[in-house]
């Protein structure tokens, strides 16, 4: 509120939402004026039940971090078979925790998932 700048800073934000926010303005649920200050760069990533062919590559940097932790992952095909058939609501977050479940208590992911 002061009538002079104080400090000059180099700020970057990253924002991210599953909503649809020029829905969400017009209906006044949020502010126009924010989301212009926002929306310099949108990039849209579609969820992963959309793009299964990325599973792989997640589950193996998983896997990786997971050995450096001191675990023995043991995934097979029908793991990863059962990976692919799912809908993965909670998307990669969702999917990194039941690998990790998995892992963990040593369960195939078909377990992990029912």
């Amino acid at each position: 509120g002061a009538d002079r700048a104080q400090k000059q800073v180099n700020v970057r934000i990253i924002a991210a939402t599953n909503r649809e926010l020029p829905d969400r303005i017009r209906d006044g649920q949020f502010r126009e004026d924010l989301y212009h200050r926002l929306s310099t760069l949108r990039i849209h990533v579609p969820p992963l039940r959309e793009r299964v062919d990325d599973l792989e590559s997640i589950v193996e940097e998983r896997v990786l971090r997971l050995r450096e932790e001191g675990y023995s992952p043991h995934l097979g095909k029908d793991d990863f078979r059962a990976m692919r058939a799912y809908s993965w609501p909670g998307n990669v977050r969702q999917l990194i925790k039941v690998v990790d479940r998995a892992v963990m208590l040593d369960m195939p992911v078909h377990a992990v998932l029912a």
